[in-house]
């Protein structure tokens, strides 16, 4: 009798020790040996419905796990906290470029590739998480030299939006958002980079229209 209970403890410390649990809708567990799971991918079984979830906790908890995975994968736009201006203008750091002296300045000749979004509008799916607003511009799509020479400081772009440049270095990538006041003020300076395509157009002639013209410039610096 005791090598009899001896064996069947060794079995069930076996058995524990090469099962794989899974979860029921009520709380219990069961546990399966490998054999049994053979061609199942167990971590596809948290995609599926839970039967019974009356209450909604499987699928709050599911909402939860999602939005803990576009945190995660939005990190690299939002690592930085925001800088205010007493414009009105912020800005967050995606790139703070190469260690140079070199640094946009008033006076400085830069040239910039950029992407501008009209903050008001909805995001369209399958932009990257920490983008916000629909794009109206870009430099790729509406400039034919793909990218923007300006002067700092002398009109050429949009005054909230050198404000926001100031200390960028060679190859930084910075997101400056401008408030709809300072986008107004540029639109009547003609310092607001025109989209060639309809479908931006009509975005930012939409976001005037809504009021709320607020500005996001995503801007990478390519020359002092």
């Amino acid at each position: 009798d005791t090598n009899n209970s001896l064996s069947r403890r060794l079995f069930a410390s076996k058995l524990v020790g090469t099962t794989t649990a899974i979860a029921t809708s009520t709380g219990a567990l069961f546990l399966l040996p490998p054999a049994a799971l053979a061609g199942i991918d167990v971590s596809a079984l948290r995609n599926l419905p839970v039967a019974g979830d009356t209450s909604g906790a499987a699928t709050r908890l599911k909402q939860l796990q999602l939005q803990g995975t576009k945190t995660a994968q939005g990190a690299e736009y939002d690592y930085a906290t925001s800088t205010r201006l007493d414009s009105g203008v912020t800005y967050k750091d995606i790139n703070t470029g190469i260690n140079s002296v070199r640094t946009v300045r008033s006076g400085s000749d830069v040239g910039v590739t950029m992407t501008i979004r009209c903050k008001s509008l909805a995001t369209p799916g399958g932009e990257p998480s920490g983008v916000v607003g629909a794009k109206y511009y870009s430099t790729k799509d509406d400039n034919d030299s793909n990218e923007l020479s300006a002067k700092i400081g002398f009109g050429d772009l949009p005054r909230g939006l050198e404000e926001g440049m100031m200390g960028m270095k060679l190859n930084a990538a910075r997101r400056v958002e401008v408030p709809s006041v300072l986008v107004f003020a540029a639109r009547n300076a003609g310092q607001l980079p025109e989209a060639t395509t309809e479908e931006g157009k009509q975005r930012l002639a939409s976001a005037f229209e809504s009021g709320d013209a607020t500005l996001v410039f995503e801007v990478y610096v390519t020359r002092i």
